[in-house]
Parts: C-alpha cells; structure tokens; sequence
C-alpha cells in the first residue's frame, strides 16, 4: 500500500491487519465446521432461531424423515411439524423443500460440492 496508513481507507486498513496476523500466526487451517448440506440446511433454520431450537428442528426433521431424499418428498405440513421448534417454520419448510428439489435436479444426489466449480 502505497498511501500513508492513516489515509488507508477500512478496506486497506483490514487488509494489511490481515497480512500482519498471518506474519505472526501463520495462516489459518479452514476446515469446514460440518458437511456442507447440513451446514446449509442448518442456516436455513437458524434465521432468527436460537441455536438449541435450530439443532433440535435439524435433528427431528432427518430422524423423521432419515434422509435428504425423505425430507425433499415429505409432505410439506409433516415438515413443518418435525421443524417446529425453529422460527417460522413455514416458510423454512417450503424453502427447504424447493433447496432439496434443485440440488437433486442439479447434481442427482443430496450433495452441493459441485457448487465450488462455480464459485471462481
């Protein structure tokens, strides 16, 4: 950065934060926290839910259902009931029915890494 740092703006300022941290810690090993269609779905439920009642909505609806394929052909008032404990369940049922239909649709299979392909 050619500029004086104090007429970095917040992006440069963050920037170089960011290179001096990895100077001194090395840079950070980013593991994926769970697979990728949990952490997705888990998302979905989360919106304005604890994170008690987003795990506790996740774990009745796949133990309800058993699969991904399961909860994509469930019927929509069942699902609202298994993830009842979350926030408007509702809305979060049709959306994840109609996330479920398009990645069957795109990739065959409850998966979403084909995703990263086209993320650059």
């Amino acid at each position: 950065m050619s500029a004086a740092p104090q007429q970095w703006t917040s992006k440069e300022k963050a920037w170089e934060s960011h290179l001096r941290l990895q100077a001194l810690y090395g840079e950070l090993d980013h593991k994926a926290r769970r697979d990728n269609m949990r952490e997705l779905i888990s998302t979905m439920l989360s919106h304005r839910t604890t994170h008690a009642d987003e795990e506790k909505a996740y774990f009745r609806m796949l133990e309800r259902f058993g699969s991904w394929e399961g909860v994509r052909d469930a019927p929509w008032e069942e699902l609202v009931e298994a993830i009842a404990s979350s926030r408007f369940p509702e809305p979060k049922a049709t959306n994840i029915k109609k996330v479920l239909a398009r990645i069957f649709e795109e990739g065959g299979v409850a998966n979403i890494d084909f995703f990263g392909r086209h993320a650059h």
